[in-house]
């Protein structure tokens, strides 16, 4: 899954030929995206293969232990790549959102 997911992201991170700047900005959201979720799978994913006795059960571990993997269990090295990382995705969403398209500068 990782490694489709990165294949995914590179595919969107390399500018192709005749793009517009609308579309190479959200290809560039949609790469830094999926770089985003890889780096929250791999904080997220070893302390969380477990088997629970029912579904109710289940969600309450993950949000306990979401919490806790990300807020409450001292100084995580991840962090220092997935604060940066989260903050640089929504400045691109923002500038993806908001870029003038091109088929309205032909008016």
């Amino acid at each position: 899954l990782l490694h489709w997911l990165g294949g995914i992201a590179l595919m969107y991170a390399v500018p192709q030929d005749g793009q517009s700047q609308a579309t190479r900005a959200m290809h560039e959201f949609i790469a830094a995206a999926l770089f985003n979720l890889i780096l929250l799978i791999i904080t997220f994913y070893n302390g969380h293969t477990n088997f629970y006795k029912s579904y109710p059960d289940m969600l309450r571990v993950f949000v306990l232990s979401t919490f806790e993997r990300y807020y409450g269990s001292g100084f995580r090295p991840m962090a220092l790549l997935y604060a940066p990382a989260s903050l640089y995705t929504f400045y691109l969403l923002h500038k993806a959102l908001f870029v003038e398209a091109d088929d309205d500068k032909r008016d």
